[in-house]
């Protein structure tokens, strides 16, 4: 809920998305393939995520 509300009154932030983080039958933008195999290496998600 905090974190909700941040976003909502950011003067910067106008907006935001998510996505699946698999590939399901509709979407195909996942982090992990459908057989939930990653699409990049690992550590490089995991660094991307913690904004290394």
């Amino acid at each position: 809920m905090r974190r909700r509300h941040i976003l909502f009154s950011s003067p910067v932030i106008q907006g935001f998305c998510y996505t699946q983080l698999t590939d399901v039958e509709q979407e195909i933008n996942g982090l992990l393939t459908y057989d939930r195999k990653p699409k990049a290496p690992v550590e490089r998600i995991r660094s991307i995520i913690k904004g290394e």
